[in-house]
């Protein structure tokens, strides 16, 4: 079996799957060269790989460059297209009237999240096509599911849970610094986009509270987007915040990790979080609201804790009750990890999408 897997913007995922893949099947990934180039270290040589130059989306020539793109990847002669739910309206037109090889479509969300940017109104109609013509669509949880059947009126029978890989052994083997990076006491890590659904305002307010308690508990927050301060709550004040405003090198983001002591997803809304997969594989133990994917990535009390969306006390409450009990926080790292090599493991995940494969290509 020949599979063409196309990325335009999730690559630590999209890596992780194509070399689980590649132990089975023949694998070309066509990337561009900015979303392939920090995982050629770790992928294995069973990968063929096809980069491409890309522009930004608001440069004409983008366009091209996503018509190149889908050219290189039909030419790879694939029995089937695998796309990882592009999002990109240049390469989605270009794949909209382009005579297609059988195909298959991951989607990472199924709609935008707030504060996201507003074009939907395109993006949506030019996805709306593409996911019509898949013979398959993939999503990772079942609420997902729900929601593309709602949303997109794709009948339910072409739809398939697939769930989401564990990403801390593929950010583990990335990592420059293999010295042993020890756990911060008391440090709450926020990782990824700050937006607004994302619950910063909520998680800044439960640390207010837990630093009252706990007055050498420290807050890092590592990523870029929103503003910090317009979440700050009247009359706070956080003496004991690491702000990392930027981009993370995918180098640096284990040791990040492995110096938390939890890391919490305060999120409102959620498909589902690679940030907690990444937690979850790396050992740091995972507190996250109780929303879309997330509820059925992380069983509670077993392999994280679950709390319900925008309550601050609640979060709070959660993250000191792991502060004091280090004997909570080995279990349910190690029941993270124990789903890390099973259910969650690449290795699963690889025979799963190739039995979909499979069904898809025997036709109805």
């Amino acid at each position: 079996m020949k599979v063409a897997v196309v990325n335009l913007g999730i690559s630590d995922y999209t890596a992780a799957l194509a070399e689980a893949l590649a132990e089975r099947v023949e694998v070309t990934l066509v990337a561009p060269e900015s979303q392939v180039s920090p995982w050629l270290p770790v992928l294995g040589d069973n990968v063929r790989i096809i980069s491409c130059a890309m522009p930004r989306m608001r440069d004409p020539r983008a366009l091209r460059a996503a018509w190149i793109m889908l050219d290189r990847a039909i030419s790879s002669q694939p029995g089937l297209l695998h796309l990882q739910d592009p999002v990109h309206p240049w390469f989605d037109i270009a794949a909209a009237i382009r005579t297609l090889p059988p195909l298959v479509v991951t989607v990472h969300d199924a709609v935008r999240h707030r504060g996201e940017n507003g074009t939907e109104w395109l993006t949506g109609r030019l996805r709306n096509v593409l996911l019509r013509r898949a013979r398959a669509v993939i999503v990772h949880t079942a609420s997902q599911k729900t929601l593309l059947c709602e949303s997109w009126n794709i009948p339910e029978e072409r739809i398939h849970v697939v769930p989401h890989g564990e990403l801390g052994t593929l950010y583990e083997r990335a990592s420059q610094d293999q010295a042993f990076v020890p756990r911060e006491p008391e440090t709450v890590l926020f990782f990824g986009r700050i937006m607004r659904y994302k619950g910063m305002d909520v998680l800044l307010a439960a640390m207010n509270l837990v630093q009252k308690t706990k007055p050498a508990a420290k807050l890092i927050i590592a990523g870029r987007g929103d503003n910090i301060a317009r979440y700050l709550p009247a009359g706070a004040s956080f003496p004991r915040m690491e702000l990392i405003d930027g981009f993370i090198p995918h180098t640096d983001v284990a040791a990040l990790f492995r110096r938390a002591t939890v890391a919490v997803l305060p999120y409102l809304e959620a498909s589902q979080s690679g940030v907690a997969n990444l937690a979850m594989g790396l050992g740091t133990p995972v507190i996250a609201s109780s929303v879309g994917g997330l509820s059925e990535l992380i069983q509670d009390g077993q392999d994280g804790i679950l709390v319900p969306p925008g309550d601050p006390e609640a979060l709070a409450r959660a993250i000191l009750r792991l502060m004091q009990d280090e004997d909570q926080r080995t279990r349910l790292a190690s029941a993270a990890l124990v789903r890390c090599k099973t259910d969650l493991s690449w290795d699963s995940i690889a025979l799963k999408t190739i039995d979909l494969y499979r069904r898809v290509l025997q036709g109805p």
